[in-house]
């Protein structure tokens, strides 16, 4: 493989690997924390888009933050609606509550965009889905979105973006939290939380468990979330932490309802994923900080399934169970240069173990690894007073797939009399092939890497004393060696565009409106079509309003249009229905510690598919009760 991005690969791992023995923690020229303040308190900070705390402000149209106070006005429970709400952002699911979700980030792949939960990678599981549907988000700060190529500080799946969970630590004031929800279609939805801190100890747990009949034959779930922090600061220099996560889950998959023997009433997957990881985090003066920690993850997916073969028409059942387990060390280094440059510094190694098991033959298809070593550098330099530059670079070493070189470059200019921030980019990022493009039913072992070149420009603004803020983007992205055909290769080139739009307003304290709007071109150049389920034009609008004390009412709607699609029956392309749904909240809380709320999903009873044949659910109702002390 010849790098784009620089030539001489052996130069660049010299210089990198001198960095990291040189570089290190903490930054203030740069508005990060230092050593001397609070180490807990970073909600106001972004840290997705360069692994470092950045004040909002500073950083790309491309991030988008949500925090635990939105996700819980808006009543938020997982992952996948809370996507549906960021612009660029085209999330589909394969059925009701549950199913299995993909989330097409500017156009890309489902596997192209990588989670990480408190910087560490979550396992993304067999096909590279991430269990999106899944996961909750139960005892979360904040939730950070970068769209866009990320491969040069996060590396594998990083074409499309990274999805960034910030869990909750604990403060001096210790809280409990309670939550009970009930609803349509058997809905019950329990929640508790507790977090905590002292001098020297801190820690924050969650706990929630779900269930829901959901609306189709053979289609009820059920799952259970844990989510804990626990830290430990030695002294102001050394601080250790754990963090964990644990959930799991079944549901019936009644399969596509055009499929010949729809419903499938005996179909189901059961899911258990874990993830357990030790770090720490060391201090020296107010110039150095070094990062370390050790991951461990594993995600085991069981699937039963029926169908008809077609050539014979005789039924065949397929019972699989399969685990992917990641091991991951990450040491990371940040280091102040005067007032005006960080540079961080980073070294990763990445391991990954599949396995199939076939529970009808008792054979085992499949049991293979492949495992990285990767180094990367980042400078951010702030020349002037209102110009920033961040470059970065990284050199991956992989066991099975070529060895890429990435890089990007930021620019942004502060226009301070304007009020007006200027931003662009470009990068280029790489997707390793997941476990069901190696050794799927159609799986090709000797696969590579697919690629990318991207470049976004755009800029935010703000007026009338800051109450209203926009922003607007334009982004290109050029794939190469997209995974594709049976059996697998990489042959495919694809090429997305687009036009991202985001607002909010807040006249006054008791009323805002936000809202965003994509446009979206997505095209398999090889054969002259356009990519699957992405939506040629997304638009998304919310209000929330606080008409009396203590009580909000929120109102969000999102529209569609403009997707292709296979139909479920014939397998042939269609032109997807265009379609809107909408949604209402209340909050109204009658007592200090109590607080009564509401929800109506799909509000219009709106008949819709996410995935041809595959209905989603309609009108439903929601009451519940949390209790916070």
């Amino acid at each position: 493989q010849n790098p784009r991005f620089f030539k001489h690969a052996n130069s660049i791992i010299a210089v990198s690997i001198l960095l990291l023995a040189f570089g290190a923690p903490t930054a203030q020229c740069l508005g990060r924390e230092t050593g001397n303040q609070e180490v807990h308190t970073l909600s106001n900070y972004i840290v997705v888009a360069t692994k470092t705390p950045l004040p909002q402000v500073k950083v790309s149209p491309s991030v988008s933050l949500l925090t635990a106070k939105e996700i819980e006005e808006r009543q938020y429970h997982d992952l996948a609606d809370l996507l549906r709400a960021i612009p660029g952002m085209a999330v589909t699911s394969s059925g009701q509550s549950g199913a299995v979700t993909s989330l097409f980030s500017r156009g890309s792949n489902s596997d192209h965009t990588v989670f990480y939960l408190n910087g560490r990678k979550l396992n993304p599981g067999f096909s590279g889905n991430y269990n999106l549907a899944q996961l909750g988000l139960d005892n979360v700060e904040s939730v950070q979105v970068m769209r866009g190529a990320s491969s040069t500080l996060y590396g594998p799946e990083g074409i499309g973006g990274v999805i960034a969970i910030v869990g909750r630590r604990g403060n001096s004031t210790p809280e409990l939290d309670f939550r009970v929800e009930a609803g349509s279609f058997g809905t019950i939805r329990l929640r508790a939380g507790a977090s905590a801190a002292s001098d020297r100890l801190d820690g924050s747990l969650g706990i929630s468990y779900y269930e829901t009949d959901n609306e189709q034959p053979n289609s009820d779930y059920h799952q259970f979330n844990l989510q804990s922090h626990l830290g430990w600061q030695i002294n102001k220099s050394l601080e250790f932490d754990l963090q964990s996560l644990y959930f799991s889950s079944r549901g019936g998959t009644p399969d596509n309802r055009k499929a010949q023997g729809y419903p499938q009433l005996d179909d189901f997957q059961r899911n258990e994923s874990w993830l357990l990881s030790p770090g720490f985090r060391l201090r020296i003066g107010d110039a150095l900080e070094v990062r370390s920690f050790y991951a461990r993850t594993e995600d085991t997916p069981e699937a039963f399934t029926t169908f008809i073969d077609f050539f014979t028409g005789n039924p065949i059942s397929l019972h699989t169970v399969s685990r992917t387990i990641t091991d991951q060390i990450d040491i990371q280094a940040d280091l102040d240069v005067g007032q005006s440059v960080l540079v961080t510094t980073g070294l990763v190694y990445l391991n990954h173990d599949f396995l199939q098991f076939d529970k009808v033959t008792n054979t085992t298809p499949f049991d293979d690894s492949w495992h990285s070593m990767s180094v990367f550098g980042q400078v951010q330099w702030k020349p002037a007073e209102h110009f920033f530059l961040i470059a970065g670079l990284r050199y991956d070493d992989y066991s099975d797939f070529d060895s890429p070189v990435t890089g990007n470059l930021t620019v942004s200019q502060v226009l301070d009399q304007w009020r007006l921030t200027l931003f662009a980019k470009y990068a280029n990022a790489y997707a390793v092939p997941q476990a069901f493009d190696l050794y799927g039913p159609f799986g090709n072992p000797n696969l590579d890497a697919e690629e990318s070149d991207s470049w976004e420009i755009g800029f935010k603004h703000s007026a009338i004393s800051e109450k209203l803020k926009w922003s607007a983007l334009y982004f290109f992205n050029d794939i190469t060696g997209l995974i594709t055909g049976f059996p697998t290769k990489n042959v495919g080139k694809a090429e997305t565009q687009g036009i991202e739009l985001s607002m909010s307003f807040e006249p006054s304290s008791n009323f805002r409106f936000y809202g965003n709007y994509t446009y979206l071109t997505a095209e398999n150049l090889d054969r002259g079509i356009r990519l699957l389920r992405r939506p040629r034009h997304q638009v998304y609008a919310g209000l929330t309003a606080n008409p009396w004390e203590h009580t909000l009412f929120g109102f969000e709607i999102r529209h569609l249009a403009g997707r292709e699609d296979i139909d479920g029956g014939t397998f042939t392309r269609l032109d997807a229905s265009d379609y809107t749904v909408a949604r209402i909240h209340a909050n109204w809380r009658p007592a200090e510690h109590w607080e009564i709320f509401v929800r109506v999903e799909n509000l219009f009873d709106k008949l819709y598919d996410e995935v041809d044949g595959f209905r989603a659910l309609g009108r439903s109702g929601y009451i519940g009760a949390n209790f916070r002390y």
